[in-house]
């Protein structure tokens, strides 16, 4: 019984959507769970919520009713994500203790400035998009990146006017928005498919995907840059990494 912590969250989802709920849900349940241990799951509202008490109620009261089975959760959109560090009042070390710390996730991970080395995430898909390939409305591909070199670039050289909002509680948690023509130096796979080049909104880069470039349970994204100073200091940051898949409703 993986647990989900619905108070102590973790950076960047401390406001998550039903789709995120699902989305774990389903991640936890293709990897054998029996069930879910929901824990610090309210009467009311956390005050951590920024949301009206009434609006959190219902959402919470949503995502359990539908978490604990494949049953409940097939054929309803869902965002697979990979964790990031910090996040829940707790350390983004390991130093006093393992469990309920997010200091061995993946994000962000730094890019190489290199042009001959790729760097690696990994993301869990919970729902075999390919058996059901034909109920799939769409499939998004979401990456948030930070670039410290294109600090200075004036707003309408970036990807977003304004840094785009990583954590859902810290107005100061924001991502450096890289230039757009990163858009084009910058080269994806997911399980050893290159992807065209993406589309840009509000500062993440969205990559349209079809079911079957996705794996059911550990998929594996890889970033290559090309077009930098192998040498130079500043690198590109891979903030969040996140799959939007759609279904027809």
């Amino acid at each position: 019984y993986p647990s989900m912590d619905d108070h102590h969250r973790a950076a960047g989802y401390e406001q998550p959507t039903i789709e995120l709920y699902r989305g774990v849900a389903a991640t936890f349940l293709q990897q054998g769970a029996d069930g879910i241990y929901a824990f610090n799951w309210y009467a009311l509202a956390a005050t951590m919520d920024f949301a009206n008490p009434p609006l959190a109620d219902r959402l919470r009261r949503q995502a359990l009713c539908e978490m604990g089975s494949v049953d409940t959760l097939v054929r309803k959109d869902k965002t697979f994500v990979t964790q990031r560090r910090g996040g829940g009042g707790w350390p983004e070390t390991a130093e006093h203790f393992y469990g309920n710390t997010g200091a061995f996730s993946q994000l962000p991970k730094a890019l190489s400035n290199h042009p001959s080395e790729e760097v690696y995430v990994f993301l869990r898909v919970g729902d075999d998009v390919n058996a059901v390939a034909r109920d799939v409305s769409g499939i998004d591909l979401r990456i948030l990146l930070s670039d410290p070199a294109a600090a200075g670039l004036p707003w309408e050289e970036g990807t977003h006017g304004e840094p785009a909002r990583i954590a859902g509680r810290s107005s100061g948690d924001r991502n450096g928005p890289p230039a757009r023509a990163l858009a084009d130096q910058l080269r994806v796979r997911i399980n050893g498919v290159i992807l065209e080049r993406p589309a840009v909104r509000e500062g993440w880069l969205i990559y349209e995907l079809r079911p079957v470039q996705l794996a059911h349970g550990r998929n594996v994204v890889a970033f290559k840059l090309s077009g930098r100073d192998p040498q130079a200091h500043e690198r590109v940051a891979v903030e969040k990494v996140e799959i939007d898949v759609r279904y027809a409703q």
